[in-house]
């Protein structure tokens, strides 16, 4: 959009062939040099090109004054979207920050959990072991008590009661 305004604007200014080189996109600046210093032309080129630059600086004038209002206005709409993009980056921030927040609040409870019930798993694991152990040294007992009195209705009674071999 930019080149073809420029074009534009160059194409009706006095000189034109002198400055529509400038914005071919096959343009080299050395090349230009190279050809003013082998036709010896560099003082008319020269003022060619001054010419040219002070017909570009008229128009470019005359272009900002006329279409002045809508240039306001587009600055005006530029720095609005400033402001927008600046507000957005901040809520952007606060939003992450937030997020890192609630993150943090939530992992933490997580993890007490997640150790206290590990925990619990190995207390009753524990318990069931203890429970075992209890009933075997009660079954132990009885079957002690019995044997030390002679009974063998007893001791079969004991054995019954014992839990079954593992």
């Amino acid at each position: 959009h930019t080149r073809g305004a420029v074009m534009a604007m160059i194409s009706g200014s006095d000189g034109d062939d002198m400055l529509s080189q400038f914005v071919r996109a096959d343009f080299d600046a050395k090349e230009l040099i190279k050809a003013a210093v082998r036709k010896d032309t560099i003082s008319d080129d020269l003022a060619q090109l001054r010419q040219g630059i002070s017909v570009l600086e008229n128009q470019l004038r005359e272009q900002v004054v006329s279409h002045h209002g809508r240039l306001i206005e587009q600055v005006a709409q530029a720095k609005d979207l400033e402001a927008l993009t600046d507000t957005v980056t901040d809520g952007v921030a606060r939003l992450q920050t937030s997020l890192v927040s609630v993150r943090s609040s939530i992992r933490e409870p997580f993890e007490v959990v997640k150790s206290k019930t590990v925990q619990l798993e190995h207390l009753q694991a524990a318990g069931e072991i203890l429970r075992a152990v209890i009933r075997i040294r009660d079954l132990s007992d009885k079957l002690e008590r019995h044997m030390a009195q002679g009974d063998v209705k007893g001791e079969a009674g004991a054995m019954k009661e014992a839990p079954p071999p593992p």
